[in-house]
């Protein structure tokens, strides 16, 4: 299984849950982390709904003020790794799915 950690922060305009949607039902052995990085608008409402949604595929973390994006990734592979099904970790930050899906293909066909 592949974790992902994605980092927002302000994304609220661009996070479409039906495009989570479609992407969980492409990608069954996903397991994503979306971190909100102290946003300001509701970007974290928008994650918190997506993860209520799907609590088996989805985990949320906040951080409540905007911090490195290293930190953000710390936080997010321990939280994968809580996992131990989880084999192999890729990360975006404020990307797009399809963005995402782009690099899980290749990855996938480059492993």
């Amino acid at each position: 299984m592949t974790g992902i950690i994605l980092i927002f922060s302000n994304r609220e305009q661009h996070l479409d849950k039906d495009e989570f949607t479609t992407f969980l039902k492409e990608y069954p052995d996903v397991r994503l982390c979306l971190v909100n990085n102290g946003s300001i608008d509701n970007t974290l409402t928008l994650l918190q709904e997506l993860e209520h949604r799907y609590p088996k595929r989805i985990s949320v973390i906040d951080l409540k003020v905007k911090r490195e994006h290293d930190f953000a990734l710390r936080n997010g592979f321990r939280l994968l790794m809580r996992n131990k099904n989880i084999d192999k970790v890729n990360y975006g930050v404020n990307m797009e799915l399809q963005d995402l899906k782009t690099a899980i293909e290749f990855g996938s066909n480059n492993s």
